[in-house]
């Protein structure tokens, strides 16, 4: 890539009104990170840092027309999805099987923090078969983890057993977080060459709402940059620590994570 010349990063997901998470911090990661982001919505949520109250999805066509369009204007590097729907995840998937030199991380959004959910256990078959085993990274948290493999993950030894087992039978890498384990929080890369542990010390007293959105969105602005896949997710995982440890204050609102 020629000198001065930015790379294009996509996201695909839903619209948080706060900016906190969905596309809104996608694309602040990106610019924070040197990429040059653009967003398709896939749905329009109600929420804040700490609640959720309701989705609604965008049209099947002009979330195509969307998908189109950037496809013919951009020269994208690399592709991140957040909060889909089942409609949305089965384009998005089509897409990506006709595109498959352009990288996708794909954060496998089962539920928000709140407790609302989106996606229920019968549909991760559907989301493996329609997306999943196109994706070049899938970033689930622990409890994704254990939906998609039917294996609990409440243990280091779960992630490990849940890891290698999606890292077969979607070949695909791997990235499972388990920030809500006890003790330090540890993540784990699955690769065709093994596996990686990532431990950081737990920052206290800050909201991560957003906090999966903006690890997912960083290691595919890093993929973007030209980065390798181990690479991106280290520096992915210390861009995160980096807004952890600067977060910033709201009034009224407390300590938030912001790209």
């Amino acid at each position: 890539m020629r000198s001065g010349i930015k790379p294009v990063a996509l996201t695909i997901a839903g619209f948080d009104p706060g900016s906190g998470a969905g596309i809104s911090a996608d694309i602040k990661t990106f610019r924070q990170i040197g990429v040059y982001g653009i967003g398709i919505i896939s749905c329009i949520t109600s929420q804040h840092h700490t609640s959720f109250h309701n989705v609604s999805e965008v049209e099947k066509e002009t979330f195509r027309d969307q998908l189109l369009s950037v496809s013919e204007g951009y020269r994208i590097k690399a592709v991140k999805t957040g909060l889909l729907t089942k409609r949305t995840a089965e384009i998005t998937g089509d897409w990506k099987r006709r595109n498959v030199d352009i990288p996708m991380v794909v954060d496998p959004v089962f539920s928000a923090t709140s407790g609302r959910d989106f996606f229920k256990r019968k549909d991760a078959d559907f989301l493996k078969e329609t997306l999943l085993k196109y994706a070049d990274l899938i970033t689930p948290n622990l409890n994704e983890a254990s939906i998609l493999s039917g294996i609990n993950t409440n243990s280091i030894d779960g992630m490990m057993e849940a890891g290698i087992s999606l890292r077969n039978e979607l070949k695909t890498s791997v990235l499972i977080k388990g920030g809500h384990l006890e003790g330090d929080a540890t993540d784990i890369l699955f690769t065709n060459n093994g596996e990686i542990f990532l431990k950081d010390k737990r920052v206290e007293g800050v909201n991560t709402h957003g906090s999966g959105c903006i690890l997912s969105s960083a290691v595919t602005a890093y993929i973007a940059i030209g980065e390798d896949l181990n690479t991106a997710v280290s520096k992915g995982k210390s861009f995160l620590k980096g807004l952890l440890k600067n977060s910033i204050e709201l009034e009224g609102v407390g300590r938030l994570i912001e790209p």
